[in-house]
């Protein structure tokens, strides 16, 4: 393709060849990409010619040719006259915008949400398939953070997103997360924009797509002042800011409508204005960066350390993560909705909530109990809301006990979790704990046992029993 350029280059010297009117200033003829090539001029029959015996050039020289029934020609205010005349000169069919290009649509208009419609079935069909798998929760919560929003965020990059179109894809997201599935059958027991909060904050650190939209805006405007060696900046040097001051230059009606999205993002430049002027003496924009300056505060959750780094497994760290939030469904939660009448613990006929169940359930108290003597922990479980803030304290630190005991309530939680399900909804009639701590033990042995730094304390426990 290098040759091909420089056949190109040697073509604009002609006198006879005329530039596409938004191509002159830069003198741009092309634009290739692997095997794929754009090209760029006026609307006249003369040079279009120049062009077809350039590609004819090339293929004397190389032998590769033009597929004509692969290749288009899009037109902007060429009479039909000659459009006919270069139809017939090249041999190629006319198309119409937009057409898919590197994985994005290309037009000329803004888009309508049809046109958004490839991005929204291609996460659907990610979604269908995932829908056949018995996935956890845990399981559909980290494919929605590595896939889903991957998908979407390549297009986010590249142009502003309708809010519509963002909020329809959260739905899609936030529905298969909590039912698996692509219909909404039941309430979503944590809103989604906590869920979108990075973990600190109390959610699951999954990006936010209407926020990463604004942050990607940013990253182009940055580019714009300080990315002088960017095809796509020279081009709007060139074309619309004309050595105008970026930030105070005046929008017209007539711009495109990308322009205006990325113009707009000038609104948030004092969210994160501290970010911003480093970045500019740095001559670097991080879009991770940028995006946790733009979504922090300092509503920082108490039990943060509880999640982070939590090295039970996933499925047993978001069953602790929706009872730090007080979103397990327990039976009085249940009935506020509507959906039972009963709310007796099915362990102990107590009223059934969170508190309850963690830790005044004798059942449930007891396994708690045997696990921190496992643990060789001195401490009687108390309900969930004092429990919680004991957990708190003693996992503040960095030190083996602290990282143990946190992997030991999240295996803890998931097991009773199980245990008291299968006795609602399952119909077990034994009810004899043993099996469910020794569960629960062998899952904090197997977890702890992949680091060397905490071995040697797991099998100091390990042997003390």
């Amino acid at each position: 393709m290098e040759y091909m350029s420089r056949l190109l280059q040697r073509m604009q010297q002609n006198h006879n060849f005329n530039h596409h009117s938004r191509c002159a200033k830069l003198a741009l003829t092309h634009l290739t990409f692997a095997d794929d090539i754009l090209l760029f001029a006026r609307g006249e029959k003369s040079s279009v010619d120049m062009m077809m015996k350039t590609m004819h050039t090339f293929y004397n020289s190389t032998g590769l040719g033009v597929n004509t029934s692969k290749c288009n020609v899009y037109f902007g205010d060429v009479s039909e006259e000659e459009k006919q005349n270069i139809l017939v000169s090249t041999g190629f069919n006319e198309g119409q915008l937009p057409f898919r290009y590197l994985g994005v649509p290309l037009t000329s208009k803004k888009m309508s949400l049809n046109h958004y419609l490839p991005l929204i079935e291609r996460i659907l069909n990610k979604i269908h398939h995932w829908s056949a798998k018995l996935l956890s929760m845990a399981g559909r919560i980290q494919l929605v953070k590595s896939v889903c929003t991957a998908i979407a965020s390549y297009w986010l990059q590249c142009f502003p997103i309708p809010k519509c179109v963002i909020h329809k894809i959260h739905f899609v997201c936030h529905t298969f997360i909590w039912t698996g599935g692509e219909t909404n059958s039941s309430k979503s027991p944590v809103a989604w924009d906590t869920v979108c909060k990075p973990i600190k904050h109390g959610g699951l650190g999954i990006i936010h797509l209407e926020m990463w939209n604004q942050v990607t805006m940013l990253k182009l405007l940055w580019n714009l002042s300080k990315k002088q060696d960017c095809l796509w900046v020279k081009w709007m040097h060139s074309y619309f800011i004309k050595e105008q001051n970026l930030m105070n230059i005046e929008v017209t009606m007539g711009a495109s409508w990308i322009i205006k999205g990325v113009m707009k993002a000038r609104n948030r430049i004092n969210d994160i204005l501290s970010y911003w002027n480093s970045s500019i003496t740095s001559q670097k924009f991080s879009l991770g960066s940028a995006y946790k300056v733009l979504y922090s505060d300092n509503n920082f959750v108490a039990w943060y350390d509880l999640i982070a780094g939590n090295m039970a497994r996933p499925r047993a760290v978001t069953y602790l993560w929706l009872t730090c939030h007080r979103r397990m469904a327990t039976k009085d939660r249940l009935a506020k909705w509507g959906i039972i009448g009963d709310v007796q613990c099915c362990l102990c006929h107590e009223i059934e909530n969170i508190d309850h169940l963690f830790f005044e359930c004798s059942k449930l108290n007891q396994i708690w109990r045997d696990v921190l003597s496992w643990l060789c922990v001195d401490y009687l479980p108390s309900p969930w809301n004092v429990e919680l803030q004991w957990l708190i304290t003693y996992c503040s630190g960095k030190g083996k006990k602290a990282w143990i005991m946190k992997i030991a309530i999240a295996e803890t939680i998931y097991h009773c979790w199980l245990f008291r399900n299968v006795v609602c909804f399952g119909n077990r009639i034994d009810r004899n704990t043993t099996d469910i701590v020794n569960n629960i033990i062998e899952a904090i042995i197997h977890r702890s046992w992949h680091s060397r730094r905490y071995r040697e304390y797991t099998a100091h426990l390990m042997l003390h029993t």
